[in-house]
């Protein structure tokens, strides 16, 4: 099993980009994937990393948390 650090899910892509933009330049591997919801909405989640060890992964989810102010959790990888 792979996680991830979500940092958000947003029904705007250029919002999407704008996150991962700007943790991508602060040295995150921040990328975004796409799901659709049960209504049919198009979601853009913003991800961190792919770990195979869940704790690494909290650990990480932590520090985005404290330097960023964002508000993340730890999820199956995003892709």
């Amino acid at each position: 099993m792979k996680f991830s650090v979500q940092v958000g899910a947003f029904r705007n892509a250029s919002y999407a980009k704008v996150i991962a933009t700007m943790l991508y330049e602060k040295g995150y591997k921040a990328y975004i994937t796409h799901s659709v919801t049960k209504e049919g909405e198009r979601l853009y989640r913003v991800c961190i990393g792919k770990f195979s060890d869940r704790e690494n992964a909290k650990s990480l989810s932590g520090k985005i948390k404290k330097t960023e102010g964002l508000k993340t959790f730890v999820t199956l990888s995003c892709d």
